[in-house]
């Protein structure tokens, strides 16, 4: 079976289910989308047909000056740019990393902090070989960024 990836309304609010900041409050007005401080599920955001948000159109969201009867997903460098480079993932990362101190349940040593960055981001733990790859990468960066290397892995982004 191929692995099919998200749309980018349940990346997004996958992401923000990960980082603990999912509004999951229905109805009422919508919001832009890649408004900072929008935290409602993505079905809830605006889409202006004269300015279509830049990251709803990076992901292949279609024309809405046009009838469409599916959505082509293609791959391509700016969503790449989008995860890394982004105030969105940022945020994310950092709100995640928050959580994932705060809620720390004892956890005192890099690798218990590993944990539970994967339990909160992909509600497992990970392999041996995983654990040894995080602590080198912490070796030379730091946690709000490998929190967002998490949130742009493929688990998170495509269907199992």
């Amino acid at each position: 079976m191929n692995p099919r990836r998200l749309d980018i309304e349940s990346y997004r609010d996958s992401l923000l289910r990960s980082a603990g900041l999912l509004d999951l409050k229905m109805y009422g007005p919508s919001e832009d989308v890649e408004s900072l401080t929008n935290f409602r599920r993505t079905v809830y955001g605006r889409v202006s047909r004269g300015r279509l948000s830049g990251l709803l159109k990076t992901y292949d969201f279609p024309d809405p000056m046009q009838t469409s009867g599916g959505r082509d997903l293609t791959t391509n460098a700016l969503q790449q740019f989008f995860v890394i480079n982004s105030a969105f993932m940022h945020d994310e990362a950092n709100a995640l990393l928050k959580m994932a101190l705060d809620d720390n349940g004892g956890a005192t040593n890099d690798s218990a902090k590993i944990r539970l960055l994967y339990r909160k981001v992909l509600a497992r733990d990970p392999s041996p070989k995983e654990l040894d790859m995080a602590l080198s990468y912490l070796f030379n960066g730091t946690f709000e960024q490998y929190a967002q290397v998490l949130l742009a892995t493929n688990e998170e982004i495509f269907w199992p």
